[in-house]
């Protein structure tokens, strides 16, 4: 199984690697969505989030290694429609996050391309920081 993997400030190569090594796959690439900084990273991905896939380019080398990739994983990097075609042995799409707005999802669907996210994922801070609010609220902090 070829597997691409794209880090970013996030979920870093080392996460990625430890994590997609226990699949025991025939080839792993992983490559950075570098940003400047943090800043940069919220930008590009509300840009991403408002826009869609298309919005931001994903690393060019995300590109080449895409047309071995039998899996690609990704946390924040956009999976565009352009980038889904030139994957044809492409089966999976994994994302590291409960939302999948930086992925194309119709152009998954019109290949019948798997999509796999983890809903939920951060279900339990959500919940912890609701619960903070409630009380600093009501205690006029």
């Amino acid at each position: 199984m070829n597997v691409l993997a794209i880090a970013d400030a996030f979920v870093p190569e080392t996460v990625l690697r430890d994590a997609l090594s226990r699949l025991h796959p025939s080839r792993l690439r992983i490559v950075e969505w570098s940003c400047q900084d943090v800043a940069q990273l919220h930008h590009r991905t509300r840009r991403i989030e408002q826009l869609g896939p298309d919005a931001e380019p994903p690393p060019p080398e995300t590109i080449r290694f895409a047309a071995e990739a039998e899996v690609i994983v990704t946390h924040l990097c956009p999976i565009s429609s352009m980038l889904i075609r030139q994957a044809p042995n492409l089966q999976v799409v994994g994302v590291c996050r409960a939302g999948t707005e930086n992925i194309d999802r119709q152009a998954l669907e019109s290949r019948g391309i798997r999509l796999c996210h983890v809903p939920g994922r951060n279900a339990v801070a959500v919940a912890e920081f609701t619960i903070g609010l409630i009380i600093a609220e009501c205690r006029n902090i």
